[in-house]
């Protein structure tokens, strides 16, 4: 109704705007402050007598994100995130090509458990995110997984040139070469451990498949027992892979 007095007010009963219906029956009222997050607000009409009309319940459109999820963790055997965010946000967990491995809810507390399909138990990036019913979306916080896989074992151990002997000329400096065979999934940075003696591996050993270490030599006619195992950063120790030869410097 033309010239009658309009009230904005908020779920809580807050004036939150005011104006006046134009001569065309229109009116239009600046809020303050801006509702951008769903908000539930009541309008109301009120004439020149103090007759007020029936009030309208309006809900503002939703254009905020949500904050990004915090406290977010992931279980030691992998198979869950945990963290907490804006209650019922959806919760989406990629891995680093982007797909999905986790879905779920935020509760009415703002908490959420998530199980990972798959488990990831060898040190991988995941994002987590939170979006909206309205579809907006908060940063994306990274975690990374707990790393519990132990590496591959040695494919090989070489001793010399392999033929079970040690010959005067595979002996320099009272030691003797033992070629190691790196398994697949060895990476920069986990060492090689033979015979008690660590290696660490760098980009060049993982491009060659190998590494070549040098091992005392015992005496003449005796055996030299040769263990390998690979020990990534997070201390995971893969199977051993072993090999002997016998010391043979005397000419026939």
């Amino acid at each position: 109704e033309a010239g009658t007095k309009v009230t904005i007010t908020d779920k809580d009963g807050n004036i939150i705007g005011e104006g006046t219906v134009g001569p065309g029956g229109k009116f239009e009222v600046t809020l303050d402050p801006a509702l951008t997050n769903g908000e539930e607000i009541t309008v109301g009409l009120e004439d020149a007598a103090g007759n007020k009309s029936p009030e309208v319940a309006v809900t503002a459109p939703d254009t905020t994100a949500p904050d990004e999820p915090t406290d977010v963790a992931i279980s030691d055997d992998g198979m869950t995130v945990t963290g907490e965010g804006e209650a019922g946000t959806k919760v989406t967990i990629t891995d680093k090509d982007g797909n999905t491995v986790g879905t779920g809810t935020v509760d009415a507390d703002g908490k959420f458990e998530v199980t990972l399909d798959p488990a990831l138990t060898d040190g991988e990036e995941i994002t987590v995110g939170l979006e909206d019913a309205a579809g907006n979306k908060s940063p994306e916080v990274a975690v990374t997984a707990p790393d519990t896989t132990a590496p591959d074992a040695p494919t090989e151990v070489v001793i010399g040139n392999g033929d079970d002997y040690i010959t005067a000329n595979e002996i320099v400096d009272g030691k003797v070469e033992v070629s190691i065979g790196l398994p697949a999934n060895a990476k920069a940075g986990d060492s090689v451990i033979v015979n008690g003696e660590a290696t660490e591996l760098t980009t060049a050993d993982i491009d060659l498949c190998q590494i070549t270490v040098k091992v005392e030599a015992p005496a003449e006619g005796a055996t030299l027992t040769v263990e390998a195992i690979v020990k990534d950063a997070a201390g995971n120790t893969s199977g051993s892979t072993t090999a002997e030869a016998t010391v043979d410097t005397t000419a026939p």
